[in-house]
Order: structure tokens, then sequence, then C-alpha cells
């Protein structure tokens, strides 16, 4: 993987640690001369994508050990039918390929979810595309970069 090397307040350019358990392979992304920079995996993380280790993001968010460490997931370019639950104690990041990383509009990975249930059922928690868990006052979060979540219920 190529580090990005972009902006010094950027998600891309930190270091992040990775589980020496977990054996890796990352798919190579395709990517216009344009966006060559912005849409480069950060160095170290678990990479999600039609021809990468983990096809879908649950698998990959599944594959992390509950160590309380610092964990990123590089999403592909693509659409993820899914609804994710992240709930290890530790921050996970989750990134999405990008064509500029400081404009939402070219964003180009999407995970969606059709779950709609009526607020009056008392399930409203069944819906979101994603659900966070934490537990044990565990305040470490949940960063999320350049990906649209839409939930098509």
């Amino acid at each position: 993987m190529v580090p990005f090397a972009g902006y010094a307040s950027s998600p891309y350019s930190s270091t992040v640690i990775t589980s020496s358990a977990s054996t890796t392979t990352s798919a190579t992304a395709t990517s216009s001369s344009a966006s060559s920079t912005a849409s480069s995996a950060p160095v170290a993380t678990i990479t999600v994508g039609a021809n990468a280790t983990y096809t879908n993001v649950t698998a990959a968010v599944n594959s992390l050990p509950n160590d309380g460490k610092a964990y990123t997931i590089y999403i592909l370019a693509g659409v993820y039918e899914e609804q994710v639950l992240i709930t290890r104690a530790g921050k996970v990041t989750l990134m999405g390929q990008t064509n500029f990383v400081n404009d939402y509009t070219q964003n180009v990975v999407t995970i969606q979810f059709n779950r709609g249930v009526s607020i009056s059922a008392g399930q409203n928690e069944d819906t979101p595309v994603i659900k966070i868990v934490k537990q044990n006052n565990d305040l470490t979060g949940v960063a999320l970069y350049n990906i649209n979540f839409i939930n098509t219920a």
C-alpha cells in the first residue's frame, strides 16, 4: 500500500496500528491521474473490495481483534449492501476511497442497507446503516471518512 502524503491535518497521513495476527492482501485500485494520491490507502490498513481479502465491510470489522487498539479499514470504490455493526473496544476508522478528500461529492464508496421500522414499533435502532455499540465507557470512538451511507427503505 502507498501512504498518502497529502494534507498535514488529513487522517490519511496518520499512522495506524493493525493486528500482526491477521494477514491481509491489498487490491490495487484503479484511479484516474487526478485522483491517484487521494485514492491511496493509508499505511497498515485492512482493505475491503471486490478483489481484496475482504469483500464486505462487516467481514473486515469482524476480523479485528477486541484488543482496544486503533484500526483502519480502507474501502475501495463500490456499493456495499450491508448493515455494519461495530462493537469492539478501541477506535475503528472506516476510510472510503475518493477522488478528492475535501469534497464529499467525490466519494466513490456507498454502504447501503434496506430496513425500515416504524418508530411506533419500538425498533428504530434496527434501521441505521451503521450501528455503533461501545461497551464499558469506551470513548475511543469511530471515525468515518469519504463514505456515503444510505438506508434504501
